[in-house]
């Protein structure tokens, strides 16, 4: 336990000479008394010295600060943030820091791709269109159906030109060009 003298000590302090005794209780040795006032700061608990009236809170478990009880917020969820975005944001509960709930959840659309998380810009990304070109050019441009979840071709580049007299339109994937069994040449 310490003992301080104050020269400045107000009345009913107990006179012994040109210096005041002041009966300040410090059991934990954190240099703060119970007292408060002319003892300096208060502290709460004086079993902890983590406990003192100037303290900023944490999520502990233990009332830092002598305000407002054990853990308060926004103080204590604070204390838990680690600084990193892809691991969402930390909150306290009864002394402990919790994992924040994901940043780049999946949306639910499926022609915006797969979600990721960039750490080091801080941002939520989408993979982009799920559906690329395949290289087959018969059987048309690759694009996305929402609806369906999946991906669609355009069907053949090579549709009937309605033109009877020139036999049956064939799409030729070497050639990439339109190929009637009459004009096998193109």
């Amino acid at each position: 336990m310490t003992t301080r003298t104050d020269e400045f000590a107000d009345s009913g302090i107990v006179d012994i000479g040109y210096h005041y005794l002041l009966p300040c209780t410090d059991n934990d040795d954190d240099s703060y008394a119970v007292e408060g006032g002319l003892c300096g700061e208060i502290d709460c608990d004086d079993t902890n010295p983590a406990s003192i009236q100037v303290k900023t809170e944490l999520c502990d478990g233990i009332d830092n600060n002598c305000v407002d009880g054990i853990d308060e917020e926004p103080a204590a969820s604070a204390s838990c943030n680690n600084g990193a975005f892809c691991d969402g944001e930390e909150y306290c509960i009864s002394g402990s820091c919790q994992p924040g709930s994901i940043p780049c959840p999946d949306d639910g659309f499926y022609c915006d791709g797969t979600e990721s998380c960039d750490e080091v810009n801080d941002q939520c990304l989408h993979s982009g269109d799920p559906c690329p070109d395949d290289g087959q050019f018969c059987n048309g441009t690759e694009s996305c159906d929402e609806a369906g979840g999946q991906c669609v071709h355009s069907g053949t580049p090579c549709p009937d030109d309605g033109q009877w007299c020139n036999g049956e339109e064939i799409c030729n994937e070497e050639t990439k060009h339109l190929r009637s069994p009459e004009h096998s040449e193109l």
